[in-house]
């Protein structure tokens, strides 16, 4: 399911780079937005699998119950809370907010929130309205917010590759730490 996940976005985040008519706004925010969802959801389903793997694989030596157990708290815990369990589990190092890729992907799932969970809330003077989201104001060039940031963010055409290649870089950091440490 993540690798589904993970060329739908590719797909959406490449047809938006290729929208260059006024008229196409509207297809580049719809590709921007589906390329976002589509990021963050492959990150969440491929660390799911990995848990699953783990469970089959039995590495831990842990009984079925355990890995039971696993799952049902899966199901309420945060993509960074289930990369720490696995990451003390298996004695790699944690999550860090203040390195990539886990920066990058904490935007994502910042601005991912935002759109699943709008408010309608408009910035009406100017500035950054989340301090965590100032890497990609900068990277965009978003200055001038005569509507809402989100809008101003997914008419970029690029915002969607830039999506692709961030939880791309959080899927080999989960490959490279967590799974292949399952797999050894």
């Amino acid at each position: 399911m993540s690798m589904m996940l993970d060329v739908g976005c590719k797909n959406f985040a490449e047809t938006a780079l290729t929208e260059n008519d006024f008229n196409d706004r509207i297809n580049i925010s719809q590709k921007n937005m589906a390329a976002l969802i589509f990021g963050y959801t492959s990150i969440e389903a491929f660390i799911n699998e990995v848990i699953s793997i783990s469970e089959v694989s039995n590495k831990l030596s842990k009984p079925k119950e355990y890995f039971d157990s696993i799952i049902e708290l899966g199901k309420k815990l945060s993509i960074k809370d289930k990369y720490n369990l696995l990451a003390i589990l298996l004695d790699v190092e944690l999550w860090d907010s203040s390195s990539e890729p886990f920066q990058s992907f904490e935007i994502i799932q910042t601005i991912r929130n935002e759109v699943i969970h709008h408010k309608g809330n408009w910035h009406e003077h100017g500035g950054i309205p989340i301090k965590k989201l100032k890497p990609v104001f900068d990277k965009f060039k978003l200055k001038s917010l005569s509507t809402s940031w989100q809008s101003e963010l997914f008419l970029c055409n690029d915002f969607g590759a830039w999506i692709y290649e961030k939880s791309n870089a959080m899927r080999k950091q989960i490959h490279e730490k967590i799974l292949r440490k399952i797999e050894e």
